[in-house]
């Protein structure tokens, strides 16, 4: 049954033009990239950014959304961090 299961995921696979994964956490903090709630985390380290990620906060306070957008501004050295590592890319392949 699990051998079928395979092979059926592998013929899915093979037939598909487009592919999404979805993981956990882990996998980004493997590669440098920091979660929300862990202890070096996103939210840990400024909770107002959790308050800024609610989308009434987001709409209604000009603040929240330049703690947003200072935030997103890292995303490229996350990124960069990522591409050294294998996780990410692995699916890729």
């Amino acid at each position: 049954m699990a051998s079928d299961s395979l092979e059926e995921a592998r013929r899915l696979v093979d037939e598909s033009s487009r592919i999404v994964v979805l993981t956990g956490a882990g996998v980004s903090t493997d590669s440098g990239i920091p979660d929300f709630r862990g202890p070096e985390g996103l939210w840990t380290k400024n909770p107002g950014a959790e308050e800024a990620s609610d989308i009434s906060v987001f709409v209604s306070d000009e603040g929240a959304r330049k703690v947003l957008a200072h935030d997103g501004l890292h995303a490229f050295r996350w990124s960069r961090a990522a591409a050294e590592r294998w996780a990410p890319c692995a699916a890729a392949s």
